[in-house]
């Protein structure tokens, strides 16, 4: 009998932090539900609760580390699991429609598992998606050259770019969603995230769509938030103007 598995891809500063915190702390309980929540590929030091040595394996970042699990022992988990569902998260995984052959692969091993696989995607406002990333990136020392006002435009008139390391940050999610379908098929399923997050809630929204129980979807209701980027809108501006964000790139937010 196949199986179900949930493949949450992102994106960043959607709320994944929090959704893999839960899924860490809420195992015991999502696994008598018969939702598995796999340990291959989780344990990085700096986000313990998601999958990310998985994704790093499948991207080729240095950053992977083969003693936290690699993607033959997430299938090997997965194989021997009685669960008939699973998930895994990791925002790094949306980068893998740059690596066609290795998504394809990952795809195709999960269907030889005996899985039934959905890709699980959330977009939020572009603009307030580039706010935080700009952020985040400049926090980490992974900002592309080039002002705040360049990065601005080249994603208003590109939809994407490449930070430090080559990742590349979609902004548009109509191009995003066809590289994804091409690969995966009909497999990828989205999600507005500023929608849910004024309605039912982040998430409620995530454990509904893996079929998790009521009372563990109520739960979720009362989960805190880790890792919130947020640039009010008495704060300084990012671009570095010396004005406040609501008299400089905030007028119209």
């Amino acid at each position: 009998m196949r199986k179900k598995i949930f493949i949450h891809i992102g994106t960043h500063k959607t709320g994944t932090t929090s959704i893999q915190f839960f899924l860490q702390e809420h195992r015991g309980k999502l696994k008598s539900a018969g939702i598995l929540v796999p340990r291959a590929g989780t344990g990085i030091i700096d986000a313990p609760a998601g999958h990310h040595n998985i994704a790093y394996e499948l991207c080729g970042d240095p950053n992977f580390d083969r003693n936290l699990g690699r993607t033959a022992e997430l299938i090997a988990e997965l194989r021997g699991a009685p669960e008939p569902i699973a998930v895994i998260s990791s925002e790094n995984l949306q980068f893998l429609h740059g690596q066609p052959d290795k998504l394809h692969k990952f795809d195709q091993d999960l269907d030889a598992a005996e899985y039934d696989r959905t890709y699980l995607v959330y977009f939020r406002n572009p603009e307030d998606y580039f706010k935080s990333m700009y952020t985040q990136l400049k926090n980490t020392e992974r900002l592309p050259s080039g002002t705040y006002a360049s990065l601005y435009k080249r994603m208003q008139t590109d939809g994407h770019f490449l930070d430090r390391i080559s990742r590349n940050f979609e902004f548009d999610y109509a191009r995003f969603r066809i590289k994804w379908q091409s690969i995966v098929g009909p497999h990828l399923t989205h999600f507005d995230f500023d929608d849910i997050v004024k309605s039912i809630g982040l998430l409620p929204s995530f454990l509904e769509a893996i079929g998790a129980s009521p009372e563990i979807v109520h739960q979720g209701s009362g989960f805190p938030r880790f890792n919130v980027t947020k640039v009010g809108r008495n704060d300084p501006c990012p671009c570095q103007s010396g004005k406040r964000y609501k008299n400089c790139h905030g007028q119209n937010a």
